[in-house]
């Protein structure tokens, strides 16, 4: 007879390498925070859980933490956190499949608020857990993987800087009547935001 092998369930919860650390404005909407990463590659059954465990830093910078499938939000209406702690959970508005053999990315996107200084991350926290069940035994997983620190984004406000570029002419004499004559060349540079 043919030989069946047999698999328990298995999942790994991790944080992806996107998006990489990097400078946010204070008062940007939906900004991609972290990327929370489900393996089920090794698992004899798909896995389904209803609630992620998050940690933040200065939470009081972020307001509408939500989860992103894709381009599909899976934490609306109530399911937002509107005001992050510093640690809680996402709890999905239906219970969320990983199919065995695959790995799912969820993104970590919230809003900064205009006040927001310093900087902020999401991540999962230390001690947290994830409660799962195998999607055809019903059996408890345990899922692997622990803490783990979203990459940090240093939160500041949109500026400009005005300054004289090195290719502005010098002073000259011009005949008089003419057009088209630079008088001088400026260099513009914004910093977090256009």
């Amino acid at each position: 007879m043919n030989t069946m092998t047999i698999k328990v369930a298995s999942l790994t919860s991790s944080i992806a390498t996107t998006p990489i650390a990097q400078s946010q404005v204070a008062g940007a909407q939906d900004v991609w925070f972290s990327t929370y990463r489900f393996d089920a590659s090794d698992s004899g059954e798909d896995i389904r859980f209803s609630t992620v465990p998050y940690s933040a830093a200065t939470p009081g910078n972020l307001s509408n933490c939500r989860l992103f499938d894709g381009p599909r939000n899976l934490t609306t209406g109530s399911n937002s956190v509107s005001t992050p702690a510093a640690t809680g959970n996402f709890t999905f508005d239906s219970s969320l499949v990983v199919v065995k053999g695959t790995v799912k990315e969820l993104n970590v996107k919230c809003n900064i608020l205009s006040s927001a200084t310093g900087s902020s991350n999401v991540g999962i926290g230390a001690g947290a857990s994830i409660s799962a069940t195998g999607v055809t035994s019903s059996n408890t997983v345990v899922v692997a993987g622990g803490a783990a620190v979203g990459q940090t984004m240093t939160i500041g406000v949109g500026s400009v800087v005005i300054s004289n570029d090195a290719s502005s002419p010098s002073l000259s004499t011009v005949a008089g009547g003419g057009s088209g004559v630079t008088l001088g060349v400026w260099k513009l540079r914004s910093t977090n935001e256009s």
